[in-house]
């Protein structure tokens, strides 16, 4: 009896295990890096300081899924930002600067948006632009 209890375990055993299988849907984490630099528009006046941006990075256009985030380096006119290890996908890419700090998007505040999303396959870096405009 005791022969047939294990013999019957290891069968188990065996089904159990040779029945799972590997998910294939998993992406790297370590796929794609992507390098943004910021930049005043030409046709806006007033002053635009690009350093100390919250530059995000999202899954979904209406930029409501973000993934990673960073704030811009630089100087008064030029920024920069960079994402590493992002997964294989499709990215929103945008910059804000608070500059009453309310919380909220106002009338002189910085803004910029990649128009495109950008789309990370493995082992690249992709360099991309924002052109920061003053909300009025």
């Amino acid at each position: 009896m005791k022969k047939i209890f294990i013999i019957a375990s290891i069968f188990c055993f065996f089904i159990i295990f040779s029945s799972c299988k590997k998910d294939d849907t998993t992406t790297s984490s370590t796929s794609g890096k992507i390098s943004i630099s910021i930049t005043k528009l030409a046709s806006e006046s007033g002053t635009v300081n690009c350093n100390g941006l919250s530059v995000e990075v999202h899954t979904k256009a209406t930029y409501d899924a973000k993934v990673a985030s960073a704030i811009s380096t630089g100087s008064a006119s030029t920024g920069s930002a960079s994402f590493s290890a992002l997964a294989k996908g499709k990215y929103y890419i945008m910059a804000w600067k608070d500059m009453d700090n309310s919380n909220s998007y106002t009338t002189g505040d910085l803004f910029g948006f990649v128009e495109t999303p950008l789309v990370v396959n493995g082992g690249e870096i992709k360099n991309f632009s924002i052109q920061m405009y003053i909300l009025k």
